[in-house]
């Protein structure tokens, strides 16, 4: 009797356990997800240290660096990454120019490499680029490998290629032009030399200004038109080479720095016609 009485005793001690267990985690709700939390924050912490130590270790970034940089990228595994950088080198590229690309856009680590890159990589390749030039393309402008390969490379290249007698031509004009270049040539480099016909500034002026000084063209079309019309208030005669050139000078100043070098020369007793005139 007393042993089946114990084991009543234990059978409702634990159904009584369990029972204040249960109230428990409904009375406060938070603790269903300790354990979770805790599985998520581990995950999370070992991510963010796999990620800072391949950018060190494996990209050449210093720490500073790579922990920036691991805001804006996670992975757990080296599998996407090492295919980049594999294929980056595959193409020419140096540990050096790597690490400045990984740099400026972490998130190419993650990146498809056959859907993504390669197709862009082969566009550039069948118009004559070759390897050492592509990376020095990418290298001044790696949001290149972020832009879209049918609706801005491609149009980019056959406008450029359109002003240009080689595709020779195109790749030197690839080379000079500044960071977001594919994006620039459409939204700033056309109106520009369309400002540019509009003024009577014959096609070869804009051809040298476009090989010599292509970044030049990639103002704002509101800035450049300006930098146009001041050009020609100076007097200076839109069918002469000393018209791009003069161009070139003024878009290479803000404002706030032609008016300062003008000022200078007024402090010394020069009147403003005489320093325009000195200029031209």
């Amino acid at each position: 009797m007393f042993r089946s009485l114990r084991r009543e005793l234990c059978h409702f001690r634990r159904v009584k356990d369990l029972a204040v267990s249960i109230l428990a985690l409904n009375l406060n709700p938070s603790l269903k997800f300790i354990s979770t939390t805790t599985t998520t924050t581990t995950n999370s912490t070992d991510r963010h240290s796999f990620t800072v130590s391949y950018l060190i270790n494996s990209c050449g970034l210093s720490e500073q660096v790579a922990v920036s940089a691991s805001k804006r990228v996670h992975f757990l595994t080296s599998e996407k990454p090492d295919l980049l950088i594999s294929f980056s080198r595959d193409h020419g590229f140096t540990n050096a120019q790597i690490s400045k690309i990984i740099r400026v856009y972490p998130n190419l680590l993650l990146f498809d490499t056959d859907k993504t890159l390669k197709p862009k990589f082969e566009f550039f390749h069948s118009a004559g680029v070759s390897s050492p030039d592509l990376a020095q393309i990418i290298y001044r402008d790696p949001g290149t490998l972020l832009r879209s390969l049918e609706k801005q490379i491609i149009p980019s290249f056959g406008f450029l290629r359109g002003l240009v007698e080689t595709n020779e031509d195109v790749i030197k004009i690839l080379k000079r032009i500044p960071r977001n270049s594919m994006w620039a040539i459409r939204n700033y480099m056309i109106p520009n030399i369309a400002a540019l016909q509009n003024h009577g500034v014959p096609e070869p002026l804009i051809l040298m200004l476009l090989m010599l000084y292509p970044s030049k063209l990639v103002q704002r079309p509101e800035r450049f038109n300006e930098i146009v019309k001041e050009v020609q208030e100076m007097g200076f005669n839109h069918l002469e080479s000393s018209f791009v050139t003069a161009v070139c000078v003024v878009a290479g100043l803000s404002k706030s720095t032609w008016k300062a070098k003008l000022g200078i020369f007024m402090r010394w007793g020069w009147l403003e016609d005489e320093i325009l005139s000195a200029f031209k």
